[in-house]
């Protein structure tokens, strides 16, 4: 600012002001830049100085419209006044160029004291352009610490609220499994319970089967006792009365025989008779009637004197058939021996005969 101000006149300086200010732009421009900083407008807005030399300017310019007013009102009093003027102009030399001096002298003082506070003024913004710029700096990274924190402190409420959410959902899942552990623990020993008493009664229902079973048992097999008992007594009863009806049957065997001895003689008489004429004679005869009855009696007079039987095993029912057919088995086998006639042969041949007979009446019809 102080070499722009040398290079222009005072009263251009004052004059121009827009020009200062251009120039100075102009200069400073580039350093403010290296420091960062820009000039955006420079506005001058008043000139001053402590030894009125500007001021003075503004009198001189008064001074020279009066010295024109003047010079146009003396030119016709110019020959009186040239000893006044030559005196004047003399003295007023004299003055000027004493003022000249004070003025220089004055501008010098002023131009210094100008750089002075240029560069003071200069180091003061500079100053507080880096401190403002270190401010603005310090507020940004303040700013940036601010957002930072409170983007920090968001994630962690964040963080923390789902953390408590998660925190509430272990502690409901707790509850409900708390809740559904002792339902279940609950249910385990209602169900255990249960169980127990079903197993108890089925332990009972087992016992009293146990002992119902064993005392069936126990009755069956008394009644098997009594039955075999009773058996073994109806047994021996049915022995003595088949004995006692053999005894008898073979009286009437013996009678039977008598009575055979004296068909047999009738029967030599006899000797061309057709078998079914014989046979027709022991069928008409009481002989095997009375021997089949005299064998079956004991045995009928037996059942009629037995309310029930009761056989145990296999194979009862059979063998008591067996004993009736043995005994009738037996008569025939007596006639066979006592006449010498297969009885079931001739039976056979016979009713054969009757049929054949028959058969052949229908054909010859």
């Amino acid at each position: 600012m102080r070499e722009i101000i040398g290079q222009i006149k005072l009263t251009e300086l004052v004059q121009n002001r827009d020009l200062f200010a251009q120039r100075v732009t102009e200069n400073a421009l580039p350093d403010m830049q290296k420091m960062g900083i820009d000039i955006i407008n420079l506005t001058i807005q008043n000139f001053s100085d402590k030894n009125g030399v500007i001021q003075n300017l503004g009198v001189d310019n008064i001074a020279q419209i009066q010295k024109n007013a003047n010079i146009a009102r003396a030119t016709a009093e110019r020959d009186v006044a040239i000893a006044k003027a030559a005196a004047a102009e003399a003295a007023n030399k004299a003055d000027a160029d004493s003022k000249t001096r004070i003025i220089e002298q004055n501008t010098a003082l002023s131009l210094r004291e100008s750089d002075l506070k240029v560069q003071s003024d200069s180091a003061r913004a500079m100053a507080d352009a880096a401190y403002e710029l270190e401010k603005q700096k310090r507020l940004h990274d303040i700013n940036i610490a601010q957002i930072n924190a409170d983007i920090a402190k968001r994630e962690r409420e964040v963080e923390l609220g789902q953390k408590e959410v998660e925190l509430r959902e272990k502690r409901l899942e707790a509850e409900i499994k708390k809740k559904a552990d002792a339902e279940k623990y609950a249910k385990e020993q209602a169900a255990a319970a249960a169980l127990f008493e079903r197993e108890r009664a089925a332990e009972a229902n087992k016992f009293e089967l146990q002992q119902a079973a064993e005392a069936e048992k126990i009755r069956a097999e008394a009644e098997k006792f009594k039955a075999l008992q009773e058996a073994e007594a109806l047994k021996a009863k049915a022995e003595a009365e088949r004995i006692m009806a053999e005894q008898k049957a073979a009286g009437i065997l013996a009678v039977g025989a008598a009575e055979a001895e004296a068909i047999e003689r009738k029967a030599l008489a006899m000797k061309k008779m057709e078998e079914a004429a014989i046979l027709e004679l022991i069928l008409n005869s009481n002989v095997l009637p009375n021997m089949i009855r005299a064998a079956a009696e004991p045995i009928g007079d037996a059942f009629t004197k037995i309310g029930s039987i009761t056989m145990y095993g296999e194979g009862n029912n059979a063998k008591l058939a067996e004993e009736i057919n043995t005994i009738t088995s037996q008569v025939t086998q007596s006639i066979q021996q006592s006449l010498g006639l297969d009885l079931k042969s001739v039976i056979a041949g016979y009713f054969g005969g009757k049929i054949i007979d028959k058969k052949e009446t229908k054909e010859t019809e």
